[in-house]
């Protein structure tokens, strides 16, 4: 499915979701609790039952964010990109870091399922798979990072993550990380109406950029 048509489709969702959060609308709550099938990784049937994520819990004092920050001199730009899939290089934190704040504002727990990206928005549901082990886990990015390790270390996962994905004793791990459209999107709904009108308004900007440049393209076309 394209960007173009994913940014129609989360924008209308959202506003949805929260509609369906505020007036008890009973089959958004069916859906919501729906318990998470264990997938197939590989050719010998082996199965990982994956995490379920509590969307109200993980959404609480969280702020969007899709802002362009600096770290070390060095400049990023988060970008929408729903279509985001990318394997690399995944180690973990906790230890010192726990307790302290992430940038969603949220204090960071260990114990929890969440990560730390460059570049995707704040928050975002991801699945990341070992790539030795075939182990699944959904995480939320609620931090940014990581900042040591080269271009190739893609995702800084927690403790808890890295126990799921039996990643504690090597410390680093090869993975694949994936965006996941359906998932974020109920996330998203679930915060502030403050944050999920900046989310709302971010999706907008994202679709109306996406239209431009297509209406560019088609013009150099003709």
């Amino acid at each position: 499915m394209t960007l173009l048509r994913y940014l129609v489709i989360i924008s209308a969702c959202i506003q949805l979701s929260a509609c369906a959060h505020d007036t008890n609308f009973e089959p958004e709550k069916k859906e919501l609790s729906k318990k998470r099938e264990p997938r197939t990784f590989d050719i010998l049937g082996n199965t990982d039952g994956e995490n379920e994520i509590n969307y109200d819990k993980y959404a609480a004092a969280t702020r969007f964010s899709d802002e362009t920050y600096k770290v070390r001199g060095q400049t990023y730009s988060p970008v929408i990109n729903i279509n985001y899939s990318e394997s690399g290089t995944a180690s973990w934190y906790g230890g010192k870091f726990h307790g302290r704040k992430t940038s969603s504002g949220v204090v960071f727990d260990k114990n929890l399922y969440t990560a730390a990206h460059r570049t995707l928005p704040i928050p975002s549901v991801v699945r990341v798979v070992n790539l030795d082990n075939h182990r699944s886990a959904l995480v939320v990015i609620n931090d940014r990072g990581p900042f040591k390790g080269g271009k190739k270390r893609i995702i800084d996962l927690s403790k808890k993550a890295a126990e799921h994905l039996g990643m504690m004793q090597q410390g680093v791990g090869r993975v694949k990380v994936e965006y996941l459209y359906d998932d974020t999107k109920q996330l998203l709904a679930k915060l502030s109406t403050e944050e999920r009108g900046k989310a709302m308004a971010a999706y907008q900007h994202a679709l109306t950029t996406q239209m431009a440049k297509n209406d560019l393209s088609k013009k150099h076309r003709s």
